[in-house]
């Protein structure tokens, strides 16, 4: 069963998945929308960083030793057009992707939790049309 996981909790969780192994994984045509897999050898459970109003991604499709972090890089203001900034990262790897909104976590069972698509039943438990 997939779980979204409480934002005050993504740097904690994050920790938890540090020597995991990422492979980017599933994103949005538009590629607005854009999920790394998590997973840890031996584990019987999987996470995913969905990174949601892509704007600009860097580095490997796939890696070792994760060590991702979430930071928030410039805030919009009140009545501006400058929008909020949140880099998830992993700088060891080269890794960068900037987002207009925000990063969530997803955590799952392996293997059934594992999907392909941002379809309507990626949060839900129903299996994928």
């Amino acid at each position: 069963m997939k779980v979204l996981v409480d934002p005050i909790d993504n740097s904690s969780v994050l920790s938890q998945w540090q020597g995991a192994r990422a492979d980017v994984w599933i994103f949005d045509l538009s590629l607005r929308k854009l999920a790394l897999l998590l997973r840890k050898a031996g584990a019987d459970d999987i996470l995913y960083v969905i990174g949601v109003g892509c704007r600009h991604i860097t580095g490997p499709f796939r890696w070792d030793n994760v060590k991702l972090s979430i930071s928030l890089l410039s805030g919009g203001r009140p009545n501006t057009t400058e929008e909020s900034i949140t880099r998830l990262a992993d700088d060891d790897a080269g890794f960068e992707l900037l987002c207009s909104s925000d990063v969530v976590l997803v955590r799952g069972v392996y293997p059934s939790d594992i999907v392909t698509s941002f379809g309507e039943h990626f949060l839900s438990d129903s299996p994928e049309s």
